[in-house]
């Protein structure tokens, strides 16, 4: 299977599609090989990773750990009214956490 086989996706400016176009008008003037388009495509920018997209996965686990670690205070809150044996699992089942999650965050009942 050559490159040619696979489609490459990039994230160009304008004026990068316009260089990359003028390249490949050039090649195939010129009737060059393939790898000489591949060392021009190498000079072209790579694909930016989105920050936007970070900060928003960064965000919503702050919001779950907030909610769990609430939801764990609560249960042990709870569990000390009611007389109940502080342990992992009696945490996770009246959290209604995973047995992970209280794991996790023991330190909040040590």
């Amino acid at each position: 299977m050559s490159d040619l086989d696979f489609k490459y996706r990039l994230d160009l400016e304008h004026y990068e599609f316009i260089e990359l176009k003028l390249i490949l008008n050039k090649i195939k003037r010129k009737n060059k090989t393939i790898i000489s388009l591949n060392d021009k495509i190498e000079k072209v920018k790579k694909i930016k990773k989105s920050s936007q997209k970070t900060v928003s996965a960064w965000t919503a686990t702050e919001k779950r750990t907030a909610t769990a670690k609430k939801n764990i205070l609560l249960a042990i809150d709870y569990i000390k009214r009611n007389d109940i044996k502080l342990t992992q699992s009696a945490v996770a089942k009246y959290s209604k956490c995973s047995i992970n999650t209280v794991r996790k965050y023991k330190n909040l009942f040590e």
